[in-house]
């Protein structure tokens, strides 16, 4: 005599998504008994984010969720499920935030303080964040997942960038720049109008508008260089000295 048997199962399905409505893929989901925790059914999505679960019925359920760099938004409990019964429910992830950290460096291996560090998201919403290097030349970036354009400048530096991939939880750390220095210099001789002979010990200052700047001395034969002067800047040049008419 044949005897033919049926299972005696359940069906739980559903969706993972991301809590903007796109599909997150390959998340591992785990079905357990809520009144027996060491009984409990897991799967994980397909690519697309879908998920079946085959489960004993006569028994409610908890559904939780797990992938590296999301947070689940909540749990979920099934009703009791009947023979055959199968039920819907989707489930809804938070992206972890993200962080990018490192230091900035001239060509010389000595930090830069004050340089700015860029992150632009090359996709829409096309979000920008920046931060400036501290008293260490160390920054960092709060951000969030994607494919960012990474730029470090500083007036009186060549501008460096580069191209960095950024996962939902991802802590990026040692993203260092070189900056190469591209400062300009002011140089000349200061001379008597009259004798033309040179004017040593003459104070040249090379002044900022909004404050700062730098100040020299002419040598013996009236030579002076200032360097480090920042490019596209305007400057005001003063030089004077006792017994002599001060030129602006």
């Amino acid at each position: 005599q044949n005897i033919v048997l049926s299972l005696y199962i359940s069906q739980i399905e559903g969706t993972t998504f991301l809590n903007n409505g796109e599909t997150v893929g390959t998340v591992n989901i785990t079905a357990t008994n809520i009144n027996n925790a060491e009984q409990y059914f897991s799967t994980i999505s397909n690519n697309y984010g879908n998920y079946s679960l085959t489960v004993t019925p006569d028994i409610q359920y908890e559904i939780t969720a797990t992938k590296q760099g999301y947070a689940l938004d909540e749990t979920v409990t099934t009703t009791i499920l009947e023979y055959e019964e199968s039920v819907v429910h989707d489930l809804f992830f938070t992206p972890l935030p993200s962080s990018i950290s490192g230091t900035v460096y001239d060509e010389f291996n000595e930090i830069i303080i004050g340089a700015t560090i860029q992150a632009e998201l090359l996709e829409e919403p096309f979000i920008i964040t920046s931060d400036e290097t501290n008293v260490t030349g160390q920054f960092e970036l709060g951000v969030t997942y994607g494919e960012f354009q990474i730029t470090a400048y500083k007036l009186g530096y060549l501008q460096s960038e580069i191209l960095l991939t950024v996962n939902p939880g991802d802590n990026i750390e040692d993203i260092n720049f070189y900056l190469d220095e591209n400062f300009g210099i002011l140089e000349g001789v200061i001379t008597d109008a009259n004798t033309n002979l040179p004017i040593p010990n003459a104070q040249i200052s090379a002044n900022l508008a909004g404050g700062g700047g730098s100040t020299v001395y002419s040598n013996e034969s009236g030579f002076y260089q200032m360097n480090q002067i920042l490019p596209g800047i305007y400057y005001t040049v003063i030089i004077s000295k006792a017994n002599y008419e001060t030129t602006e």
